[in-house]
């Protein structure tokens, strides 16, 4: 994961690249019943959205046993993966579950919420309605002023205002 993030140092010839042998690693907690596997799995997630292998993070997100507790990073993941695919009928119902999961949740956040914001924008988008995205993102940066020391908000702010222009 370090070395797909961190491009730069991988043409140095002493620094092996060794991504494929951590993904492997992660893969085998995540087949095995030690208890640690969601953790494993919210591991490869972001593995898999960085190597745009959507179908992967979806098959992840749709093998664990939810009973009772709906992860929002989860489904935020799973949201993104089906925007990558351009499933934008999936990606609205994932949407809307992970708005319930978050607002239940006790690491709710109403900054870092502008998150699914950014992606109903990004459906709408994707779906042509470009007037629709533009007012989701309007709403993200009318939230600047009180939200700016959020660093993920920063990031989703940087993506939207990307998203429309």
């Amino acid at each position: 994961w370090k070395s797909a993030k961190s491009k730069i140092v991988t043409w140095l010839p002493f620094v092996k690249d060794r991504r494929e042998l951590g993904i492997s690693e992660i893969k085998q907690v995540t087949q095995s019943s030690c208890g640690a596997d969601l953790n494993a799995v919210k591991s490869l997630l972001p593995i898999y959205l960085n190597e745009q292998q959507y179908s992967q993070v979806i098959r992840l997100v749709d093998s664990l046993d939810w009973s009772g507790y709906t992860d929002p990073s989860c489904l935020l993941h799973k949201t993104r993966a089906e925007i990558g695919l351009e499933k934008w009928d999936m990606a609205t119902q994932t949407l809307e579950e992970l708005h319930n999961a978050w607002v239940s949740s006790p690491y709710f956040d109403s900054c870092g919420a502008c998150e699914a914001e950014y992606l109903k924008a990004c459906i709408l988008a994707g779906r042509g309605d470009n007037n629709g995205a533009r007012e989701h993102v309007q709403n993200i940066l009318a939230r600047k002023d009180s939200c700016d020391s959020n660093t993920y908000f920063r990031e989703t702010v940087a993506s939207a205002e990307g998203l429309i222009h």
